[in-house]
Order: C-alpha cells, then sequence, then structure tokens
C-alpha cells in the first residue's frame, strides 16, 4: 500500500491527477503515462492511462473531467468501473493494477 503521506498538495493550483501521477512514479519509475489529447473542445481530455512496458495492452484507465476525484477507473482485464473517491484510493489502485502487470519485472 502507498504512503501517501509523504505528498501533501503543495498549492491551490495542483490538481489530485497530478499528485497521483506524482506518487505513481515514485512506486513505478519507468511507468507510462498518457492524458487523450482531444481536438474538439466540447469534447472531455480528463482520461489518462498507465502503462508498463513498450506496449500498452495492459493499460489502466481513469478518468475525471477536472483532474480531481472521484476517478473513474477501468482496464482491459474487466468489464468492471470502479469509482476512486480519494488520491490514496487512487494510487493503491494503479499501483496495485501496475505490480500485477505481465509487463512489471
Amino acid at each position: 500500500m502507498f504512503n501517501f503521506f509523504n505528498i501533501k498538495k503543495k498549492e491551490n493550483t495542483v490538481r489530485d491527477i497530478d499528485l497521483i501521477i506524482e506518487a505513481v512514479k515514485k512506486e513505478f519509475p519507468d511507468v507510462g503515462v498518457w492524458q487523450i489529447q482531444v481536438t474538439n473542445p466540447n469534447d472531455d481530455d480528463g482520461i489518462w492511462y498507465f502503462w508498463l512496458g513498450e506496449i500498452n495492452d495492459d493499460e489502466i484507465q481513469i478518468d475525471s473531467s477536472d483532474g480531481n476525484c472521484p476517478f473513474y477507473t477501468s482496464t482491459f482485464r474487466s468489464d468492471e468501473m470502479i469509482t476512486v473517491n480519494s488520491i490514496e484510493e487512487t494510487v493503491n489502485l494503479v499501483c496495485e493494477h501496475l505490480r500485477t502487470s505481465k509487463y512489471n519485472k
């Protein structure tokens, strides 16, 4: 389980997703993180993908329109969508997914 207490919000402009990415990268320095890029300003760009390895076929996706909790998560491993309500819960879920990834060496 990730120790969230080492990471605090630095200022009001920091979103939850920024802290989540920072925490996940501390646990998995080689993690790939990508935010969806939209071309239509009416589309939502609040989707981030986390994966290990060169192929992202075992990624975890987290969604939040403003980059703050709650996040909705999904993976290729399951049809289930899980809602996570805190930074710590999101970091733990992403890290657990990466720990069990076939690309985790």
